[in-house]
């Protein structure tokens, strides 16, 4: 690996079929900048500038009418085997200054985000809806690794909203995170602790910054999390339910409730109490982790688990990645992490 010439291609399909493919080693004078930011639940996205002083390459995609939403892979690393793209997605904007064109991507979900709509979903469960939502805009669709018993809706209507807003309404609400990577919608629960994709010791893999690369907030619990959350409101025939989610074993006893206007089962209730406990906390240790060059950066994604390793007693051990960004320029690559972890995720 030459960490002296780091590598960029860009792939973008042509307005007339076909693709063109840029690479950063043999087109020179082209590149400018690229930026790719992964992260989940919103949009992955990522931001090429071209060198176009006499708008050769922005003729390529447009036309005087506009210009189709054109499909982009970007390869960013070392070397000249950059392996699978580390993002994949759709035009949605291309503008201009002096001597460059900027085209700014985001990942397939800008399929689901670009019509609002009303509409019934009828005899599913959550997940079933955002499969469905999915499959409206050919998106392959991923569940939770384990299986997960929800309610299904009788029926239930989504009322002026995207189908991305929608099946993000859905996820939220039965505790999942969903996110786009190529043409597959991922609704997965919580992200856990695995087995570390790297360990990255300060000053070897990476550098800490001034402003708090990390910090650590006193949890209110051990877990960084209430103790308990609970859900009360009316289900059928107006009766009423309380939901519960799991409490911790260790630390404080605070309490959060949550009313909900209609419950439909016991079951829905503490499902409901579980997600908002899991997906809505405060981590009790975040940081941002800016990459050396010696470190490879290629397969990098949110909800992996790093170690990181001489940051003294309180900040070492594993994290989660939040966000992955790619920094290219003719010369150099930056990747920064932004992590997080709980006092008890080892």
């Amino acid at each position: 690996m030459n960490i002296h010439n780091p590598h960029c291609i860009i792939e973008i399909a042509g307005a007339s079929g076909g693709s063109a493919r840029f690479d950063s080693w043999k087109n020179e004078g082209l590149f400018k900048s690229v930026n790719v930011d992964l992260t989940a639940r919103e949009a992955s996205e990522a931001t090429v500038e071209f060198h176009d002083p006499k708008f050769v390459y922005q003729d390529k995609f447009a036309t005087a009418s506009g210009v189709a939403r054109l499909r982009s892979k970007v390869w960013i690393g070392y070397g000249a085997d950059l392996g699978q793209p580390v993002f994949d997605g759709l035009l949605a904007s291309i503008e201009r200054d002096t001597d460059s064109t900027t085209y700014r991507f985001f990942d397939m979900g800008y399929l689901m985000r670009q019509v609002e709509e009303t509409e019934y979903h009828k005899g599913l469960d959550d997940l079933g809806i955002i499969k469905k939502l999915a499959a409206q805009h050919k998106l392959e669709f991923e569940g939770p690794d384990q299986p997960v018993m929800l309610d299904k809706h009788k029926s239930t209507i989504q009322t002026g909203q995207t189908d991305w807003q929608y099946a993000q309404e859905c996820a939220e609400r039965s505790g999942f995170v969903i996110f786009v990577r190529g043409n597959r919608l991922f609704a997965k629960e919580g992200a856990r602790s695995s087995t570390p994709v790297l360990e990255l010791v300060n000053k070897r893999d990476f550098r800490l910054l001034r402003d708090y690369s990390l910090r650590y907030r006193a949890p209110e619990n051990q877990e960084g999390r209430p103790a308990l959350v609970e859900t009360r409101g009316r289900g059928r025939g107006g009766k009423r339910l309380q939901g519960k989610s799991d409490e911790s074993p260790r630390g404080g006893k605070r309490r959060a409730i949550k009313r909900d206007l209609a419950i439909r089962s016991k079951a829905h209730a503490d499902r409901r109490a579980k997600a908002r406990k899991e997906l809505q906390r405060v981590h009790n240790f975040t940081g941002t982790l800016n990459l050396l060059p010696s470190v490879e950066v290629r397969n990098l994604d949110v909800r992996q688990t790093v170690r990181v390793l001489e940051v003294g007693v309180l900040f070492s051990g594993k994290y989660l990645i939040e966000n992955v960004s790619h920094r290219f320029t003719p010369g150099q690559l930056a990747t920064t992490l932004d992590v997080y972890r709980d006092a008890m995720i080892d």
